[in-house]
């Protein structure tokens, strides 16, 4: 297949430029369009009021200043010469389940292709030191061969990885659960003349996840695959407003 390869960590990111590897090994035709800085937690922001810089480097790989979007929409318009057969967006170094989705430039870049008609997977690694890169990046290309073979016509795929010692490439399907509960910080920096700088973050809380959801699927130490759409109707909601 002729993939094309992107994140939102950088395109020097080694998780990225191993995962390139081990899918070239294996007789895929790779390109690669990533940020040139990281991207991380952009969503599925655009660039749309100055001009985006592309830097080609060597072994078909591209740099942009831009987001993770920017490098979809940039590939398929303006860098490849034809479609890529499959879009990849990973192997990101951290999470994206539950409500991560919705702040994820990993996600957003593989949602961006599947809006554009091609089909894609966005791969997440959650973090810990029981795997090694090369076991997640040896995982992830054994996981992709089979998620190829779904049609990803109307959906893309979300994959995460747990960290698991002597994890097998073996999956489950669930859904995106809820919102997962964080106690959530603002740290006070520092002040320059009137300008306050603070910094946001947080730490999870300990969860309990519905059956079937991704985060319980995670939970259980198996790899963790949701169809995705761009859908944000509560059919439920709507479904009684309409009776």
């Amino acid at each position: 297949m002729n993939i094309l390869l992107t994140n939102d960590d950088g395109y020097k990111n080694e998780l990225l430029t191993g995962f390139a590897a081990s899918l070239t090994f294996i007789g895929h035709n790779v390109t690669i369009v990533a940020p040139l800085v990281n991207k991380s937690a952009v969503a599925h922001g655009v660039t749309l009021h100055k001009p985006i810089s592309v830097y080609p480097q060597e072994n078909n790989i591209y740099a942009i200043d831009g987001t993770p979007v920017d490098c979809i929409y940039l590939a398929l318009n303006a860098i490849m010469d034809k479609t890529p057969d499959l879009v990849i967006s990973g192997i990101n170094n951290g999470p994206n389940y539950g409500d991560d989705t919705v702040y994820s430039g990993t996600v957003a870049a593989a949602r961006e292709a599947y809006m554009k008609g091609v089909r894609s997977i966005s791969i997440s690694r959650l973090e810990g030191d029981e795997l090694t890169d090369a076991e997640v990046i040896h995982i992830a290309t054994a996981v992709v061969e089979k998620l190829s073979e779904y049609p990803l016509d109307t959906y893309f795929f979300n994959v995460n990885i747990p960290n698991v010692k002597d994890l097998t490439p073996k999956f489950k399907f669930g859904y995106i659960s809820q919102k997962r509960r964080w106690d959530e910080t603002v740290s006070y920096i520092t002040t320059d003349e009137e300008i306050k700088y603070y910094k946001i973050g947080g730490k999870e809380r300990e969860n309990r996840f519905p059956s079937g959801s991704d985060a319980d699927i995670l939970s259980k130490g198996i790899i963790s695959v949701t169809p995705c759409n761009i859908s944000c109707t509560n059919f439920n909601v709507l479904t009684t407003i309409l009776e």
